[in-house]
């Protein structure tokens, strides 16, 4: 799960042109977050991946590799 969701998180990110930052402000965390869920040191609570999920107009099943779209 790790693994799709860092690569699926890092590919929306590149797509929309947001970093760290960016991405930060639209779901209301500190970029220190962010950067720990991209590099695989922490995992979001369900509540940051329903708000990326929501942000990027994708599900959280995609977010989470149980579906490919």
């Amino acid at each position: 799960m790790k693994e799709n969701f860092i690569s699926r998180l890092k590919l929306l990110m590149i797509y929309n042109n947001d970093n760290y930052s960016s991405l930060a402000r639209k779901i209301n965390v500190s970029c220190q977050a962010v950067f720990n869920w991209l590099n695989g040191k922490r995992i979001p609570k369900i509540t940051y991946i329903e708000r990326i999920a929501d942000c990027y107009e994708v599900s959280t099943d995609y977010l989470l590799g149980r579906t490919s779209c």
